[in-house]
């Protein structure tokens, strides 16, 4: 059987390098084609943009697909990318002749597999809602009767140019039997604005780091997240799992001796959930790496000083925690698990450590009051980072809320609220929350600043500013700096 797996812009594509990689255990022919790239400079798509690029893309991939000959298509996405899916199966059909059965797949595919815009049901033969490890096995042997799937849903034909059917994918519980991700250069192309790189055997970066999951399920339910809806499709089941250290060193090593690594970027949503877990990984990681580098994820009720130094000893250098909002209000209204109290205990102890630490926080949330943005101003001052005896350098990992189908606040708010607070007024918020993180502007009341936006539009209209190339360029913000230089006058 011959499986082509296109997933769209995210070259790290963890779970189909894995799926891949499985195919190939079981002795298919399997071929990825990495459409796109995520580009972390503007967060935008760079197959999204109308354009001459774009259509060579699309081009590439249609010529592409045929030489392949393939008897499956996957299509492994994210919410975001939903509308990209649909032209990407349309071209794999024109390309194949529309042949070919197409599976849907990744948390854009369980995320809104029926509902919504540019819903999965109106191209895909399949849909697999969460894991694929048992559903591409099926796929490749559809005889195996070990895995049968349990259509949820059939379409009638009426309805529909083919008939199809959703299939949940059962839990992998050792996740030792997973394979490594497969990074086989001669089967992976990469379609990027037109241009065909092939063979491809690189990471997710031109940077040296290697992305490393050592188990998966969040243990969190936070309703602004993709998690909210996977914990409802594996309810009663053991869904957050974590590998045996020694499976991860084993894939340590072999990247070792494939790549010159610079650095590990730990995507785990529980990477240090587990104490005694970190402990040995610890202890042996100095044994597959002596210098590591790496950096993970975590959540404010996980950091402990004992876990942090243990890490920290063996090559820790950047903690990305998980803050959201310093009202207590929206706190719980994300279903986050923390209060104001315990994140500044976390930060706290983080600022004991020689780390940089990002905080993420999410704006533009229409269901946020004036106060809820004060507090969150509020905690963002209050914070260590400071303060002078904070060992570490801190930075803001801002993200204005998104709305993903099936999460459990699409219950409360539309995306097209959110959109309707990109605005300027936006701009002056979210420049706030990071001045609070520079050192120069330690010292003025940027809670008091939050509160005068009319103010600062008279300032702004008061003089002649450069140009303004827009929200990336230093132009765009410099009455905000100017104003806060200048002591945020009235």
């Amino acid at each position: 059987m011959r499986f082509v797996m296109i997933s769209l812009c995210d070259r790290g594509n963890l779970g189909a390098r894995q799926l891949v990689a499985r195919g190939k255990a079981l002795g298919h022919e399997m071929f990825l084609i990495n459409f796109g790239e995520y580009e972390h400079e503007t967060y935008q798509f760079s197959e999204e943009a109308e354009g001459p690029e774009r259509c060579a893309s699309f081009c590439e991939l249609e010529e592409l697909l045929p030489k392949l000959k393939p008897d499956v298509i996957g299509i492994s996405y994210r919410s975001r990318m939903a509308k990209m899916a649909f032209e990407v199966s349309c071209s794999a059909r024109t390309a194949t002749g529309h042949r070919v059965p197409i599976i849907a797949g990744g948390i854009g595919a369980t995320s809104a597999a029926i509902v919504g815009p540019w819903r999965a049901w109106d191209w895909a033969n399949y849909i697999c809602l969460g894991e694929g490890d048992d559903v591409i096995k099926w796929l490749l042997e559809p005889s195996d009767e070990k895995f049968c799937p349990v259509p949820l849903i059939e379409r009638k034909r009426e309805h529909m140019p083919h008939r199809g059917s959703s299939v949940v994918g059962p839990l992998l519980q050792n996740l030792d039997d997973a394979p490594f991700p497969d990074y086989t250069a001669e089967t992976t192309w990469t379609i990027v604005r037109g241009k065909v790189i092939h063979p491809d055997g690189r990471l997710d970066n031109d940077r040296g780091a290697y992305p490393l999951l050592t188990s998966r399920g969040c243990p969190r339910a936070c309703t602004y997240c993709h998690n909210s809806t996977v914990h409802e499709l594996y309810r009663g089941q053991k869904y957050c799992r974590q590998r045996s250290v020694e499976d991860v060193m084993t894939e340590i090593f072999n990247a070792r001796e494939r790549w010159d690594l610079k650095l590990l970027s730990i995507y785990d949503d529980l990477f240090i959930a587990n104490p005694e877990w970190v402990f040995e990984f610890a202890r042996e990681l100095p044994n597959v790496w002596p210098n590591a580098r790496f950096w993970c994820m975590t959540h404010p009720i996980y950091i402990r000083a004992d876990v942090i130094r243990a890490l920290v000893d063996v090559g820790l250098e950047e903690v990305c925690l998980g803050v959201q909002s310093g009202s207590d209000r929206i706190l719980k209204l994300y279903r986050r698990g923390t209060t104001r109290e315990q994140i500044l205990e976390a930060c706290d102890i983080l600022a004991t450590f020689p780390l940089t630490v990002k905080i993420d926080v999410i704006s533009a949330n229409p269901m946020e009051a004036q106060e809820d943005i004060l507090d969150t101003m509020r905690l963002l001052q209050k914070m260590p980072m400071r303060r002078a005896e904070a060992k570490g350098t801190w930075h803001p990992g801002l993200s204005r809320l998104t709305i993903f189908p099936g999460s459990k606040i699409a219950d409360q708010v539309t995306q097209a609220q959110c959109d309707a607070l990109h605005n300027e007024r936006q701009d002056f918020v979210d420049g706030l929350y990071r001045a609070a993180f520079i050192p120069r502007w330690n010292s003025l009341d940027l809670v008091n600043a939050l509160s005068r936006w009319e103010d600062f539009l008279r300032f702004r209209d008061s003089r002649d500013w450069p140009a303004d190339q827009g929200p990336l360029s230093d132009e765009h913000w410099m009455p905000l700096t100017t104003w806060l230089d200048e002591g945020a006058p009235r």
